[in-house]
């Protein structure tokens, strides 16, 4: 959803009558230029709006930015972790920019973009050159921003009444606690994971000069361990499920 959606309040009264639990939004970032280039029509205090209301609802927020436009750098990353802890959002997404094929944006980008291995654009990995930072400052503290976010210590947490309904107590502020340890655990194990896994990529893209070369990189198929990548998602996966 839209940081708008909080201007709907019949829209929110039926979410919270019908036990919506958490919803999911794009707020893009916490840039005024950033999400003007976007075109997205919120600011900076509509998202912060947008948060106090859907709390208000009883209703946890899982938030999601992205990071590398123009002008950004490792302290955007940095001040927007911050403004996630100190605003209570619950969990999160950090993403790096990625421009697609089609898109104006692409179009834009196109002298910047060093790899059309398709496999790589998946909004979680570097496909082009930032203006302020390398790719790799844009894809390590991307990974490193999760690490901080759900790093308990000096976290508040945003905490819904108990009421009585039915008969019972229904402790679904205990679950949610549940539901984030769980899930800090596992972005984690998968932070991890992404830096064992691709460290052929990350070498990669140590390997690049602060300005975008006068030649396209090439990133293959062939650059990855695949092995790893499968041997590694299995012993995720049974560290996970001894969660549940």
């Amino acid at each position: 959803m839209r940081a708008d959606v909080s201007q709907d309040n019949e829209l929110l009264e039926l979410m919270e009558k019908t036990n919506c639990a958490i919803g999911t939004f794009g707020f893009e970032s916490i840039n005024p230029d950033s999400l003007k280039k976007m075109k997205k029509g919120q600011t900076l205090d509509s998202i912060e709006n947008c948060i106090e209301k859907i709390h208000d609802h009883k209703i946890y927020v899982n938030g999601f930015f992205v990071f590398g436009f123009e002008g950004e750098t490792k302290e955007t990353i940095k001040e927007t972790v911050n403004f996630a802890r100190d605003k209570k959002i619950d969990t999160i997404g950090l993403i790096p920019l990625t421009s697609f094929p089609g898109t104006p944006q692409f179009e834009e980008m196109k002298d910047r973009i060093f790899t059309h291995y398709w496999e790589l654009y998946d909004v979680q990995h570097v496909v082009y050159y930032p203006d302020q930072i390398t790719p790799y400052e844009l894809y390590i503290n991307s990974l490193e921003g999760y690490v901080n976010f759900y790093n308990p210590k000096g976290r508040e947490f945003f905490k819904i009444k108990k009421e009585k309904s039915s008969g019972f107590f229904f402790k679904i502020d205990s679950l949610f606690k549940i539901i984030v340890a769980n899930w800090s655990y596992r972005s984690y194990l998968l932070y991890q994971m992404e830096l064992m896994a691709n460290y052929r990529y990350i070498k990669y893209l140590k390997s690049f000069s602060k300005k975008s070369p006068d030649k396209q990189m090439k990133f293959t198929k062939e650059n990855e361990h695949l092995g790893l990548h499968k041997i590694l998602k299995k012993r995720y996966e049974q560290r996970m499920s001894r969660l549940i």
